[in-house]
């Protein structure tokens, strides 16, 4: 059976569905999300499920009888079946015509396997060259990279030479006939003598791998800033097809599955970087657009894979077409997330410039798909006016009825027209949201053209109950006033303080928490209040603990950076608390709000290069820094 048709099958036949369609999976033990499911082993006889399926690894292995292996496998240990017709069996389950057996389809396996020796040999070649005297130019590019000689290792960088046919050469003396090298899609065309050249040349090299980690492409970064293209990859071969192949997948199998995610970047070097960070759960096209193929291949690894594009016009432009890719594609258990890289950043000078916080730092705020719906449909249309509501209602319409599965379109196009129908009726004018009052708000107008969000969504929460809205550092001069560490303290004061949560559930309803274990823990405050009115402190924490709860509290309860404020203590009186909880409150709103036109500034910018939008960009850049360095913001 040929390899291609072998592998094809592998790809397409997803092993959770095809042992699903004949094993039940236990609900409460199997955690889809995470591609992780549990059933009774169909091979030894139990009651409790011990037989685990991998959605990442696509394969199972039985806890009790030690039973494992891939689709295959179990489709020929359950039925009985020898492999041909096990592969026939999966292959009719996936829509995938047989090949007839045939002695020529056993021919190109063997030359399949032949042409992996010829990429094998290169790939050497194009290590040992970068370690060359004429290797030095490439060396001293990847030292201004800040690539170490451990770095080119782990990736196996290799340097083609600026000369025509010194791999040819190579490869011939080693007695690899000039068809197969040329098979192996790795030389030109022919020079005036009708000499193939070699297809890399002064080019730093980047082998691409096969998920079992066999090298079967080459892409190449030229050296020469005249070249006629930066990046090339190695053409179309029995091995290689760009539009299916993910680049570091072999190695980010394991980082994936530990991560719980998979990272898509735009190329090489942003893969290198992102693992240089820390991040080494990272994969990228091979210098294309992600393709169907490719989105697939995402969702077998992780259930909402984070799509991370250069912060540039073509970065956006192909963050949006990934977009309108995936959301036909969308369906119950699969979603995607976005990073927004800071303008005309790559991972690289992300990295360079403020280390792997700040990558760190776009990874953990990237917008879930339904805000990049949003975002999109923000992008060609104006609140302001109506036609502009009804050229934005209809971009909704648009995009969410691309999604072809009835249940995913139904709760996005709801959730989005209940929050389309929230922003063109919120309130204009002296007052904020929910009517609160904006108490001694001394306000300049210094932020000309900013969106009503950014105008009323911080200042409105300190406004209730007469409390003052001002916006000034905490008395204590150590309090954390980072995104995290103010996310901890508002839920700690809650916590010892119920009565405040009581009287502001709504305010800190409309409050965002990043956090996926601390919003967790905002639900179950909100399911306290709903069902328990009036609890007590310690009411309350055994909710908590009832509710399996209690774990985070305590370990919000542990941090001497909480313990240390004394109004967010228990023996705090309530008015000294319900003060300062309103302006962490506020301080946290308003943070949110900056941070989201900081994002829609640099959208507009990429779009639109005018001064109008530059100077919004500055603007919004500058009460950033002065909020995040405590400094007095205030907003018209």
């Amino acid at each position: 059976m040929p390899d291609d048709f072998i592998n094809e099958l592998r790809r397409r036949a997803r092993i959770e569905e095809i042992v699903g369609a004949r094993l039940e999976f236990d609900r409460a033990k199997s955690n889809p999300r995470k591609g992780d499911y549990w059933a009774c082993c169909p091979f030894h006889g139990e009651k409790t499920p011990s037989f685990h399926v991998l959605t990442d690894r696509q394969g199972y292995h039985c806890f009790g009888c030690g039973a494992h292996g891939d689709v295959f496998s179990f489709v020929m240990e359950y039925e009985k079946l020898g492999f041909w017709e096990a592969a026939k069996r999966i292959a009719g389950e996936v829509g995938l015509e047989v090949p007839e057996r045939s002695p020529e389809a056993a021919a190109r396996a063997k030359r399949r396997k032949t042409l992996y020796d010829v990429i094998d040999a290169a790939a050497a070649f194009y290590r040992e060259t970068l370690r060359a005297p004429e290797g030095q130019a490439a060396r001293d590019y990847l030292a201004g990279r800040d690539l170490k000689e451990a770095e080119w290792d782990r990736f196996g960088l290799g340097l083609a030479p600026n000369k025509p046919d010194a791999l040819l050469k190579h490869l011939e003396v080693r007695g690899f006939e000039r068809p197969l090298v040329e098979e192996a899609g790795i030389l030109a065309g022919t020079d005036g003598d009708e000499r193939p050249r070699d297809f890399f040349r002064n080019r730093i090299i980047f082998p691409v791998r096969d998920p079992e980690g066999r090298t079967i492409a080459f892409g190449g970064r030229a050296l020469s800033p005249n070249a006629k293209a930066k990046y090339i990859n190695t053409r179309a071969t029995p091995l290689f097809d760009k539009s299916r192949v993910l680049y570091n997948l072999d190695a980010a199998r394991k980082p994936i599955r530990e991560a719980g995610t998979v990272i898509a970047a735009e190329g090489y070097m942003d893969v290198i970087a992102l693992a240089r960070a820390g991040f080494a759960n990272a994969v990228a096209p091979m210098g294309t657009a992600l393709t169907a193929d490719h989105l697939e291949s995402l969702w077998r690894l992780a259930p909402e894979p984070l799509i991370c594009f250069d912060g540039d016009t073509a970065g956006r432009r192909a963050a949006r077409k990934v977009l309108e890719l995936g959301l036909p594609m969308l369906k119950t258990g699969h979603s995607l997330k976005f990073v927004m890289l800071p303008q005309g950043q790559d991972p690289d000078d992300l990295l360079r410039s403020g280390g792997r916080a700040a990558i760190r730092g776009v990874l953990e705020k990237a917008a879930p798909l339904a805000e990049m719906i949003w975002r999109t449909a923000k992008m060609t249309a104006t609140l302001d006016t109506p036609e502009g509501r009804a050229q934005m209602e209809a971009e909704l319409d648009r995009l969410t009825g691309l999604i072809r599965e009835q249940r995913s379109r139904f709760h996005f196009a709801q959730a989005l027209k209940e929050r389309f129908r929230a922003a063109i009726e919120a309130p204009k004018g002296p007052k904020g949201p929910k009517g609160f009052e904006r108490k001694g708000a001394n306000i300049a107008p210094i932020l000309s053209g900013a969106s009503d969000r950014l105008k009323h969504s911080a200042l409105a929460q300190g406004g209730n109950r007469g409390k003052s809205a001002s916006l000034h550092p905490l008395r204590q001069s150590d309090t954390p006033l980072g995104g995290r560490h103010r996310e901890q303290l508002l839920l700690f004061v809650l916590i010892n303080h119920p009565e405040v949560l009581e009287r502001h559930v709504e305010d800190f309803a409309a409050c965002e928490i990043r956090d996926p274990e601390l919003n967790t823990l905002k639900t179950a405050l909100f399911e306290a209040v709903g069902t328990a009115p009036g609890l007590d402190r310690e009411g309350l924490k055994g909710h908590l603990n009832a509710r399996g709860f209690g774990d985070i509290a305590d370990r919000l309860a542990a941090q001497d950076v909480l313990k240390c404020l004394a109004f967010a203590r228990e023996d705090a009186p309530i008015e000294e608390a319900e003060e300062h909880w309103l302006e962490v409150l506020a301080r946290h709103n308003l943070a949110a709000a900056l941070l989201q036109d900081l994002q829609e500034a640099e959208h507009a910018l990429a779009d639109d290069a005018t001064e109008e939008n530059l100077n919004r960009l500055r603007t919004v850049q500058q009460l950033l820094a002065k909020h995040e360095r405590g400094e007095v913001v205030r907003v018209s």
